[in-house]
C-alpha cells in the first residue's frame, strides 16, 4: 500500500436541503493504491480531522472517477470501486478533533482485470439532501489493479522541444512528451531524456515524470521537463532521444529517437571574439601609436643647442669640403708644373718681375 498524506481540497456544488459549509477538514491518507486478486477483501484505515471551533458531523459520498488528458474528472454513477468501498455513514467530530476510521474493499470474484478507480468524498452535506450549497470537501483517492487478463501497451505521441525550436543561445531548453497509456490497468511511466552531442558522448540525462504521476487506462499526459543546467560547456549540435519504461511492473519500454538541435552561445563567442580582436589587433595597433607619440614629443622637447651642434657639424663639413677642394687644386698645379704645356704668359711675366726686385 502506498499512501502520501497530502490535503486535497475541491469546492462544488452540492445538493442538500439545509446549507452547510466546512470550513477546514483534512483527510489522509489522500491516495491508496492497491494491487489486487478477484475475491480479495481489503482493510485499512484513514483519518479525519475537523480543523474547526465547532463540533460538526461529516457524511460520505461515493464516487467513480477517470482522467481526460491528464484531468480527473468525477462520476456520481454507483458502479464499479465507488460500490466496492465501505466505511461509516457518518461521523461526528468535535473542536480540532481527529478520528481514525475504519474501510474495507471488497473485490468481486468477477471483478474485470485492469483498473478501478474511486474517490470517497467528506463533507457535512448528506448524501441523500436536495437543494444547492457550495461546500468544502476534502477527497479520498482509491487506485486498484485487479489481476487477470493485464494487457500492457504505450504510446509517446508527441515528443519535442517547446515551441518546436530548433536553436538557441543558451540553456535552459523545455521539452514536451505527450503519453497515452494503453494499457487496462494504471500506470506510472518513468524514464530519461538522453541528450548527446555531436561525437554521440552523452552530455546530459533528463529524468521524465519525477513525481511519480499515475496516468489511467486509455488516457493521456503531458510532461514538460526542463534542460536548465550542465556540467560541461554546450556548443554545436545535440541529438535528443527518450526512452520511457511503464506496465505493472514498469518492465516495458517505448521509445523516441528524438531530433536534432543546435546551441551556439552568441553572447559568449562575441565576447571571446571581441577580446581575441583587441588583443590581437587594436592593442599593437594603440602601443604603436602610443610610441609614435613619444618619440614626437621628445624631438619637439629637444633643447636648442643640440641645433647649433649639428649646424656646427655641418660647417666642418663644409671646411672638409674646402679642404678637398684646395688639394685638389693643389694636384691640378703639380700636374701643370709636370705638364709640358707652356705655362700662361701673365704668370711668366709676374716671376721676372718678381726676380728683378730681389736683384
Amino acid at each position: 500500500m502506498k499512501t502520501g498524506f497530502i490535503l486535497i481540497f475541491f469546492s462544488s456544488l452540492v445538493w442538500f436541503a439545509t446549507p452547510g459549509f466546512v470550513r477546514a477538514l483534512i483527510a489522509g491518507p489522500a491516495k491508496m493504491e492497491y494491487a489486487v486478486n478477484p475475491g480479495d477483501v481489503l482493510d485499512g484505515n484513514f483519518f479525519l480531522q475537523n480543523d474547526t471551533s465547532d463540533t460538526k458531523t461529516f457524511y460520505p459520498i461515493f464516487e467513480r472517477f477517470v482522467e481526460e488528458n491528464g484531468e480527473k474528472k468525477f462520476l456520481s454513477e454507483k458502479s464499479d470501486l465507488s460500490t466496492w468501498v465501505k466505511t461509516a455513514t457518518s461521523v461526528t467530530l468535535t473542536a480540532n478533533e481527529q478520528q481514525n476510521l475504519p474501510f474495507t474493499i471488497e473485490i468481486p470474484q468477477d471483478a474485470p482485470p485492469g483498473g478501478h478507480f474511486a474517490v470517497v468524498w467528506w463533507s457535512t452535506a448528506p448524501p441523500d439532501t436536495k437543494g444547492v450549497a457550495i461546500v468544502t470537501r476534502v477527497g479520498l483517492l482509491f487506485l486498484i489493479n485487479v489481476s487477470g487478463d493485464i494487457r500492457e501497451g504505450a504510446q509517446i505521441l508527441n515528443f519535442n522541444i517547446s515551441g518546436l525550436k530548433r536553436f538557441f543561445g543558451s540553456l535552459p531548453i523545455n521539452f514536451d512528451i505527450e503519453f497515452k497509456n494503453d494499457s487496462n490497468i494504471y500506470v506510472k511511466p518513468t524514464g530519461n531524456i538522453e541528450v548527446k552531442n555531436i561525437f554521440g558522448r552523452l552530455t546530459t540525462t533528463i529524468p521524465v515524470n519525477g513525481s511519480d504521476l499515475q496516468i489511467l487506462p486509455a488516457s493521456k499526459r503531458s510532461f514538460t521537463v526542463k534542460w536548465d543546467k550542465s556540467s560541461k560547456f554546450v556548443f554545436a549540435r545535440y541529438a535528443a532521444a527518450i526512452a520511457i519504461n511503464y506496465g505493472q511492473h514498469n518492465d516495458k519500454t517505448v521509445a523516441d529517437k528524438g531530433f536534432w538541435f543546435f546551441i551556439f552561445p552568441w553572447k559568449i563567442v562575441s565576447l571571446v571574439l571581441l577580446g581575441l580582436i583587441f588583443i590581437f589587433v587594436l592593442l599593437p595597433l594603440g602601443i604603436r601609436r602610443y610610441n609614435r607619440w613619444i618619440i614626437k614629443k621628445a624631438r619637439e622637447g629637444m633643447p636648442a643647442g643640440n641645433n647649433h651642434d649639428d649646424d656646427h657639424k655641418n660647417d666642418g663639413n663644409d671646411n672638409d669640403d674646402d679642404t678637398n677642394d684646395d688639394n685638389h687644386d693643389d694636384d691640378n698645379h703639380d700636374d701643370g708644373i709636370e705638364s709640358d704645356k707652356e705655362p700662361p704668359r701673365g704668370n711668366i711675366l709676374n716671376l721676372k718681375l718678381k726676380k728683378e726686385e730681389e736683384n
